[in-house]
């Protein structure tokens, strides 16, 4: 469980930025929250809590009642974290991150890159030919790279995304 909290936590940072984990760390677990009790244990505005609040309801992280304070005739909104959602969106982001390392891993190993000796910029084999194998910033000679390093990278990054797409089917 402490897996899927950080994951979710990374997923909430990405989606909405790293003042929205805080709100995230409050909501978890609790439901109906005040949005001034929010306020108050985070030290900030009700607007900044609701800002950060808007931004995640922007993916449906959140959700909120509305009931009327008998005193003063205001409405107060109640918060509580989708986890369902959360978790949801959590499988569509790894696959869609996947997908796109499967592309990065297919077009890295179709592909022959050239790097300046001085590390001004990365071609390809054509561009590196149109230009002479000379770099078009400093005019140094280019050098192929090394892709096995790049190319393991991507390996790893694939079979942590599909460990983790494993666990979050169970």
């Amino acid at each position: 469980m402490k897996v899927i909290n950080e994951q979710v936590e990374g997923l909430v940072k990405e989606l909405s930025g790293e003042e929205s984990i805080k709100v995230f760390r409050l909501l978890k677990n609790r439901k109906n929250v005040s949005e001034f009790k929010l306020a108050e244990k985070l030290d900030i505005t009700v607007n900044a809590v609701r800002n950060l609040l808007y931004k995640m309801n922007e993916y449906n992280l959140v959700t909120s009642i509305r009931k009327k304070d008998k005193k003063k005739g205001w409405y107060i909104y109640y918060w509580t974290f989708n986890v369902k959602r959360a978790k949801d969106l959590l499988v569509d982001t790894n696959k869609r991150k996947l997908t796109d390392l499967k592309h990065k891993l297919d077009k890295q190993q179709s592909t022959s890159y050239f790097v300046c000796s001085n590390e001004c910029i990365r071609l390809t084999l054509e561009e590196t030919m149109e230009n002479n194998f000379k770099c078009t910033e400093c005019g140094s000679l280019m050098l192929e790279e090394a892709q096995v390093s790049d190319t393991n990278i991507i390996n790893e990054e694939i079979t942590n995304l599909e460990q983790q797409l494993g666990k979050q089917a169970k």
